[in-house]
Formats: structure tokens, C-alpha cells, sequence
């Protein structure tokens, strides 16, 4: 499925974060693997409204869309955490 904004650019992050991610959990060092996720409230109100018009794949970003969902492919650890600011 694609949207307007580039779903496919997407598609090649999420092969490529795959790649390096394969490679750290190799390392014995074992470095820190970090998630991060930017959302928004579904009414925009936290967002500037010159910023929505210049960007206006942000109506895509609110909380619960499935654009700002962590890829399943990703293959989050037992011990990840959320952790919502």
C-alpha cells in the first residue's frame, strides 16, 4: 500500500534499519538499540499551523495512525520499553 508522501522511501529505511540492527545485535558489545517515535494529537492542536501547511503528510502522523507505528520487521526485543513525553 502506498500513500501520497513516499510510503516507499519507507519501505527501503525500514530494509536498511534491518541491516544495521542485524549487525548490532551481532556484536558482543551488545551497544543500546534506541526506538523512537514522533506523533501527534489527531486534532493537530500541538502542531503550528504553518507548519501543517508546509507539510501536510503531518495529518498522517497522529497518535494511533498506523504511520507511526513501530515495523513489526524491526523485531522488537522482551525488554523493549514505551516510554510516552
Amino acid at each position: 500500500m502506498a500513500n501520497q508522501y513516499g510510503y516507499a522511501l519507507g519501505i527501503k529505511t525500514v530494509e536498511n534499519t534491518v541491516k544495521i540492527l542485524r549487525v548490532a545485535r551481532a556484536m558482543k558489545s551488545k551497544p543500546p538499540i534506541v526506538f523512537t517515535i514522533q506523533s501527534y494529537n489527531p486534532d493537530l492542536t500541538d502542531v503550528s499551523p504553518v507548519l501543517v501547511r508546509k507539510t501536510p503528510f503531518l495529518e498522517e502522523l497522529v497518535e494511533g495512525s498506523k504511520w507511526v507505528k513501530l515495523d513489526p520487521v524491526l523485531k522488537l526485543s522482551a525488554s523493549w520499553m514505551s516510554l510516552a513525553l
